[in-house]
């Protein structure tokens, strides 16, 4: 069994294409455990995902405590890889704190998190706006092979897609200053009430 801990803590939309990461590369290898550190508001969306078998919850309010309570809960695993999708100094930090084999970063990696990373992966040729569900794949075959492209995760027949869930009203041009926060807690929310028990 190869352990993988993806570093994505926050940003709804970059954690839905991560998602798409994970399934892309658990439909691959049948051999994989995927675990992943995400924001605490992020959590339920990243534990819905059939191909993360374990959420390590960031609380970004929790201070420092809080950081060194995820850093010693991860530490108890020993993983294989670790993929930081985020490329930030605080997910630099976390990838430094985990205990791994090999540790990968993206190659536009910003404040300094690079120097935590044994090895970078290349943007793709279209720059940032392409997929990189083929990279954590590469890297996982020793850079032989180019994957599949990633699918979406599929829904169990009955459940909302993400396009229905995270729907958000309109709003008038006045309005452009309001908080997404409520939104997102609403989506999620509605995500979790249209869940299986």
């Amino acid at each position: 069994m190869t352990d993988i801990l993806i570093i994505k803590p926050s940003s709804l939309a970059d954690i839905v294409h991560g998602l798409q990461v994970a399934t892309s590369m658990k439909a691959q290898r049948d051999d994989l455990r995927i675990s992943w550190i995400v924001r605490d508001i992020y959590a339920p969306l990243v534990r819905s995902c059939e191909a993360v078998d374990h959420a390590y919850v960031f609380e970004r309010n929790g201070g420092t405590k809080g950081f060194l309570r995820l850093i010693s809960e991860v530490r108890k695993t020993k993983f294989d890889y670790v993929f930081d999708f985020q490329g930030l100094l605080r997910s630099g930090l976390m990838t430094s704190r985990v205990r791994a084999t090999k540790k990968v970063g993206r190659s536009d990696a910003r404040e300094m998190s690079g120097m935590f990373y044994d090895q970078r992966v290349p943007l793709p040729p279209g720059g940032r706006k392409k997929s990189r569900a083929r990279d954590p794949i590469a890297v996982l075959r020793g850079g032989e092979c180019e994957a599949r492209a990633a699918r979406p995760a599929a829904l169990p027949h009955g459940r909302q897609t993400r396009s229905q869930v995270c729907r958000r009203p309109r709003r008038f041009p006045t309005d452009r200053h309001v908080s997404r926060q409520p939104a997102l807690r609403t989506s999620v929310a509605r995500f979790q009430a249209t869940s299986p028990s």
